[in-house]
């Protein structure tokens, strides 16, 4: 890992989208929804000490646009989008793979 952290910047709209996600798992299992918070902590820790070292992520709605994508959670459910900008790491998006990509924020 490199020894630069980036700093992050979290879009209020994909952490409204994180929000939706951990509701609807903690309806199954709060257990789940919990480690999927601590997931998502740990997603975003991970990416901030090489962003660019991650695969590029080409939307459908916004080609071009420079987006790297992250897979956590169980399974690798669920994809961290973010752009990096100087020193600072823009989340997004967060989605559930199981979804449809109309579902996307980018």
């Amino acid at each position: 890992m490199g020894d630069k952290k980036y700093q992050v910047e979290l879009r209020p709209a994909a952490l409204n989208k994180f929000a939706e996600h951990v509701a609807f798992v903690s309806k199954k299992s709060p257990n789940a929804a919990v480690q999927l918070r601590v997931d998502f902590k740990n997603a975003v820790e991970f990416i901030l000490y090489n962003p660019n070292g991650f695969m590029k992520y080409t939307p459908v709605k916004r080609r071009g646009m420079g987006y790297r994508l992250f897979l956590f959670g169980k399974g690798n459910r669920y994809r961290l989008i973010f752009s990096v900008y100087k020193d600072k790491v823009i989340v997004h998006d967060v989605q559930d793979c199981r979804q449809s990509p109309n579902k996307s924020l980018v």
